[in-house]
């Protein structure tokens, strides 16, 4: 089983960075549509992790992938937390 190179922790749930991204677009877009553009903007961060060899595919889009949907939703709430926008936050779609 492949580990998730931020947590080092096994991929048990193999959703991508960019399909958990896109999902939490779909839900800022009914929720707070100008936040669109922090998860936007940093997205190219993870993909400094997609060159490390893998034989873990997205159930979505069958892209490889080696950070779990857990480390991936927590780093996207931390970029959305630093608006400070606290409704949000609060109804953010993944709990940690």
């Amino acid at each position: 089983m492949a580990l998730c190179v931020l947590c080092n922790e096994p991929i048990t749930n193999p959703i991508c960075t960019k399909c958990i991204a896109r999902s939490v677009e779909v839900w800022l877009m009914r929720n707070n549509p100008e936040l669109i553009d922090i998860v936007e903007s940093r997205l190219d961060l993870f993909e400094s992790y997609e060159n490390i060899d893998n034989n873990v595919k997205c159930i979505i889009c069958n892209s490889p992938m080696n950070v779990c949907a857990y480390c991936a939703s927590q780093e996207i709430y931390e970029w959305i937390k630093e608006s400070n926008d606290k409704i949000t936050l609060q109804t953010f779609p993944f709990k940690f």
